[in-house]
């Protein structure tokens, strides 16, 4: 095996620097003092802790064993009339570098018992046996051995309270090695097949201890590094790898020859990755080969590298380890909330079935309600429905808030351009979901509704829509329509859509901006919901939230195929607002001095291309009121307290668009 060590003269003693000493069996004594260790506590009634520890032999002829962590809080809801949900399980393998540490070492209890805590968790701490008595793949095999136990086990702490069905492994360092090479041997098929009580979600590397003989450009700049030397390394790996292999075994270069085969069984299952590492880390380079390697696979790999820090900083530096339970516990909710791409037909996910001719059924049927235009009805919103152009089977319903017809008209309401969502494929402006939608924007905000029923894809693919969308803008201000005409103020037009319906509302405003006469009409603002927009390239958000339980990556990617023109591909303009820089339409409505408003979530696949529109509007010198909140899900605006949220700040928005 390459010595690095003479790149340049090492600073320190490798074997001093670890506190061991090489024995002429070819064991190591290590000094006891080296890291300190702490007794788990399982007793409910400590007022000193709120989690509780215990220990479990695992294997006693090879002395493996786990150290369970459970947060007390999860024991006292047990104890109540209303049980708590179970908590996800943490299969943990600590660092040191294969030959140093155990699950006891008190640097270790305190992190798996922080992130047990902080987290929510249910956390396994693996002691496994250490090299160079027991090389490599000895921890491997002692990790799988665990993960059969956990399966198998009765232990009430796991049985009662740990979430099998959601369930992770992690390490930190050589840790993270082992959850990784694990990970890679259980996603084979006969493996998981031994794992029947356990859905493995994903891997969660902490610093991964990875190496290789050629050496990256941080391992050089940092070969001196106070916290993990070069000669450190290097050490470690000689007393661990088996004997007479170099740096480049799978066991050490997780990226030699391209990867593992059986990264391909990690994409097929759906699992998700977390790396996480730090500038000031000599092995940060690796980490980053490390996630492209993954990433290529087609794995969802979620990356987070920080500035500064050290070699495992978070089991020391308090803060940081605490931004890295919140990174953990989003990463945990995102990953539960995931969908398996091997088991996900994207046409049975939005129910609907493919007709010989070219046609769809579209099997799931939404309930519909009836329009209510009876001023005797006791109802907050009088609607109606009124055809547009009959040849194409388009209408509007209009929703009327009732304080407008029970009250003489003293000043007219703002009037809103509606269009529903549903991916261009699905839904009509009669769904009881979109209806009441309707209902509550007209009542809470005091405007008219005009909601489109719009022709749909695939039997009318796009520009269809838009078409249909423009037709009823015309239609709408040379219509001798009562509602219209006696409570809507057309100086106050607004064009609003959601989801796909944004995309809608978007496109209607760069084509209504060159519209020379909308007269009486006058377009304010737009206003955009979680707008359903795409592109070729992957976005970080939907790369993260490829497998997302309601809008997975495999069903847009349906939605575009089925509404865009033939033959073309998410980087069409009506898909991408960016391609290109972007619409020329974009300076004619900075012009005319519309106002745009964007919302969007954290927890939507298309959140990134969302904020890219909005950073692309906004360069352009377009008025950009932009709202993307933490968490959620694409199409959580028909929740109440999310619906009430934004009602709130689209009133606000018109508010300002109007008296600009």
């Amino acid at each position: 095996m390459p010595d690095h060590s003479s790149s340049r003269s090492p600073m320190v003693d490798p074997y001093e620097f670890l506190q061991i000493t090489p024995n002429p069996d070819g064991t190591i004594t290590r000094d006891p003092n080296r890291y300190a260790k702490t007794a788990p506590t399982p007793d409910p009634t400590n007022p000193t802790t709120s989690v509780l520890s215990k220990d479990i032999n695992v294997n006693q002829s090879k002395t493996t064993s786990v150290r369970v962590f459970l947060p007390l809080s999860a024991l006292r809801s047990s104890s109540t009339s209303s049980p708590g949900k179970k908590l996800p399980l943490i299969v943990y393998h600590h660092g040191g570098g294969f030959i140093n540490c155990s699950a006891t070492s008190t640097i270790f209890h305190e992190f798996c018992s922080n992130i047990a805590a902080d987290v929510g968790a249910v956390v396994v701490s693996v002691d496994y046996r250490l090299a160079p008595e027991h090389r490599l793949p000895a921890a491997y095999d002692d990790s799988v051995e665990v993960l059969r136990w956990v399966n198998n086990t009765d232990e009430v702490w796991l049985r009662d309270y740990a979430d099998y069905t959601n369930c992770y492994i992690m390490g930190s360092s050589a840790g993270a090695n082992i959850a990784y090479t694990v990970g890679l041997r259980v996603s084979e098929i006969a493996c998981v097949s031994d794992l029947e009580s356990l859905t493995i979600r994903g891997l969660i590397l902490h610093h991964p201890f990875i190496g290789g003989n050629r050496l990256t450009e941080s391992e050089l700049r940092m070969i001196n590094d106070p916290h993990l030397p070069l000669c450190v390394s290097d050490l470690m790996w000689r007393l661990s790898l088996p004997e007479r292999v170099d740096r480049d075994h799978e066991y050490c270069n997780p990226t030699a020859e391209g990867g593992s085969q059986h990264l391909e069984n990690i994409n097929r299952l759906g699992w998700r990755v977390l790396v996480t590492g730090c500038e000031g880390d000599p092995l940060i380079d690796r980490q980053i080969q490390m996630t492209k390697m993954m990433l290529h696979k087609g794995i969802t790999v979620i990356e987070r590298f920080s500035e500064g820090g050290y070699h495992v900083v978070e089991l020391k530096d308090i803060s940081r380890a605490k931004s890295l339970h919140v990174t953990l516990k989003g990463f945990i909710s995102d990953t539960k909330n995931t969908v398996n791409p091997g088991q996900l037909d994207p046409y049975k996910h939005i129910h609907i079935v493919q007709n010989s001719d070219g046609t769809f059924t579209r099997t799931l049927q939404l309930p519909e309600v009836e329009a209510t235009f009876d001023p005797n009805s006791p109802t907050n919103v009088l609607t109606k429905d009124i055809s547009v152009n009959p040849a194409n089977n388009t209408w509007v319903r209009i929703y009327l808030p009732r304080k407008a017809v029970d009250s003489p008209v003293t000043e007219k309401l703002p009037l809103v351009l509606y269009f529903h969502g549903g991916g261009f494929v699905l839904f009509s402006a009669a769904s009881k979901l979109i209806h009441d939608y309707c209902c509550q924007i007209a009542c809470e905000l005091d405007v008219i509704v005009v909601s489109l029923e719009y022709r749909l894809a695939p039997e009318h693919r796009l520009p269809a829509a838009y078409d249909d969308a423009v037709e009823t803008l015309h239609w709408t201000r040379t219509a001798d329509e009562q509602w219209l005409r006696e409570w809507a103020d057309y100086g106050k037009c607004f064009l609003m859509g959601s989801s796909a319906g944004g995309n809608i509302a978007y496109q209607v405003g760069l084509r209504g901006a060159t519209v020379d006469d909308l007269e009486p009409l006058k377009i304010k603002g737009l206003i955009l919901q979680q707008p359903f927009f795409g592109g070729v390239k992957r976005t970080e958000s939907e790369m993260r939230l490829a497998n997302d339980a309601l809008l997975p990556l495999t069903v847009t990617d349906l939605l575009w195929n089925l509404s865009l023109p033939v033959g073309t591909d998410r980087d069409h303009e009506f898909s991408n607002p960016t391609v290109g820089g972007g619409s020329k339409e974009l300076d004619l409505i900075r012009s005319l001095e519309w106002a745009v408003m964007i919302t969007g979530s954290d927890g939507d696949p298309l959140v990134d291309k969302q904020k890219e529109a909005a950073k692309l509007m906004k360069e352009k010198g377009i008025r950009i009121a932009s709202h993307f909140d933490e968490g959620g899900s694409h199409g959580d605006h028909t929740e109440p307290h999310k619906a009430m949220a934004f009602l709130m700040s689209m009133k606000e928005f018109i508010l300002a668009a109007v008296n600009e």
